[in-house]
């Protein structure tokens, strides 16, 4: 795993963002120090792994009074503060899983393993019931989201409301991240 190669991944994502998703330069906010996002990490005696510093850095989030700064399909990303109020509910609940996952976004959760940095998504909502990998990494995660965007598989209208083509967003996430299990189910849409 490359990570001197995401904090340009996470340019690439802000500049594509600024050009077609009329939002979220007004949304996104400002990203933490890395020394507060260490003092997080640190107070729930997490050991941070690299990535989650580059990402908290980036933003730290997304203005919660847009509803429409959903940049992946996958749920708006966080602030790290409500992150911590997420991944503490999780272990309350006693989820097995739920101190191995770090939650990156809301509505349909992106959660990062702090074992293997790989992405799972938990959805209830979605019948997705026990978290499974949708992307096989942080980097991999990054690269799906800019290039649906470069190919126009996500849009957004000039109010920000989101628009999809399910089908070949599997086509082109399933080819980025082949090791993710969400991937390999038969998912597309007819």
């Amino acid at each position: 795993m490359n990570h001197t190669r995401i904090p340009q991944l996470l340019i690439s994502l802000e500049n594509i963002l600024l050009e077609k998703h009329p939002l979220w330069a007004k949304g996104a906010m400002p990203g933490l120090t890395e020394s507060v996002v260490r003092k997080y990490f640190l107070s729930e005696g997490i050991s941070a792994k690299e990535e989650l510093i580059q990402f908290f850095t980036w933003h730290n989030g997304v203005d919660f009074s847009i509803p429409e700064l959903d940049v992946s399909m996958n749920g708006s990303f966080i602030d790290l503060e409500y992150a911590m109020e997420v991944y503490r509910y999780f272990i309350q609940q006693e989820f097995s899983w739920a101190a191995q996952m770090f939650p990156l976004s809301w509505d349909n959760n992106l959660l990062f393993s702090l074992n293997d940095g790989v992405i799972f998504l938990y959805a209830p909502s979605l019948l997705v019931v026990e978290p499974e990998s949708i992307y096989d990494s942080m980097e991999t995660m990054l690269i799906s989201f800019i290039t649906l965007l470069e190919q126009g598989i996500i849009r957004y209208s000039k109010n920000g409301e989101s628009e999809l083509d399910f089908n070949k967003r599997f086509e082109v996430s399933k080819q980025i991240n082949p090791n993710s299990t969400y991937w390999k189910n038969d998912k597309i849409m007819d």
